[in-house]
């Protein structure tokens, strides 16, 4: 899928782990690739997905915890021992 600039998709594709909340809610330009790119680093950086993704059970879980736009946060805990 590519982007002309300045046009909005509505389809929904993705990896749950990675995708943008603008994805889930059908309304997303290319800057959620951003989104999806920060995700990646996150899991590359702590080992384990962020906003407790990897606690869920199913991808339909994920999908919907991703649609409500998780509050953003970097717990200490997970970036303890990475400089």
């Amino acid at each position: 899928m590519f982007f002309k600039k300045g046009e909005t998709k509505r389809e929904v594709a993705g990896t749950p782990y990675y995708i943008a909340p603008e994805v889930v809610n059908r309304s997303y330009n290319e800057k959620c690739d951003l989104w999806s790119v920060g995700v990646i680093i996150y899991i590359l950086l702590t080992g384990e997905p962020p906003f407790g993704y990897g606690r869920l059970a199913n991808e339909g879980q994920i999908f919907k915890a991703a649609a409500k736009k998780p509050k953003i946060s970097f717990p200490k805990a997970a970036f303890k021992g990475i400089s």
